[in-house]
């Protein structure tokens, strides 16, 4: 399981589309992702939709919570 991924919602961190990361952790064999863009949550339903339509992976909901670099 991948347990701390960002999509490009995590602003100035992430990069990945939703649809790019889940279908780079299926590439890679990984059968639940944890979605945990920093203080957002954003990407996490366009996942779970993406992941019942395209992918077979698990999306599970978090979030990185960070105050400036802390």
């Amino acid at each position: 399981m991948l347990l701390n991924t960002h999509t490009y919602y995590s602003y100035k961190f992430g990069t990945w589309k939703p649809e790019e990361l889940l279908k780079r952790a299926v590439e890679f064999g990984y059968t639940q992702i944890c979605i945990t863009d920093i203080n957002s949550t954003s990407a996490v339903i366009e996942c779970v939709r993406l992941a019942k339509q395209e992918v077979n992976i698990r999306v599970i909901a978090g979030i990185d919570f960070r105050n400036g670099a802390d």
